[in-house]
């Protein structure tokens, strides 16, 4: 998971810094851990895990093939839309196995898991 997060944040910072092919080259490999690494990560050891599995699929199926059209697209609104709803994804499941103080930000350009401080604007 902790290189997902790092793939996802070079992503993020580099769409943000407009180097855009640096961007999509980050969401495919962020893509391959997702097919790869994913599917044989293990399932945390305390909180519920029983609707993980089918997130992940989900994750793979829709979410990262939409992050990688848009940083394709080059279309910094697009991949903004794109970058916040991969981090919803991401956050979700998050929540749903007891580990929502994870956090992965919204907005391209930040640090993964996010290190604001608890209350502050992004």
């Amino acid at each position: 998971m902790l290189e997902i997060g790092r793939r996802f944040e070079l992503a993020g910072r580099a769409a943000a810094a407009g180097r855009v092919e640096l961007a999509a080259f980050e969401v495919g490999e962020l893509g391959e851990l997702v097919d790869d690494d994913l599917p044989r990560a293990e399932l945390p050891k305390e909180g519920p895990t029983a609707d993980l599995a089918g997130k992940a699929d989900a994750f793979a199926r829709a979410v990262v093939p939409d992050l990688l059209g848009a940083a394709k697209g080059r279309e910094p609104g697009a991949f903004a839309a794109a970058f916040a709803r991969t981090a919803a994804a991401c956050n979700d499941c998050h929540q749903a196995s007891g580990h929502g103080f994870v956090e992965v930000p919204s907005v391209p350009g930040k640090p993964v898991p996010a290190m604001d401080p608890v209350g502050a604007q992004p």
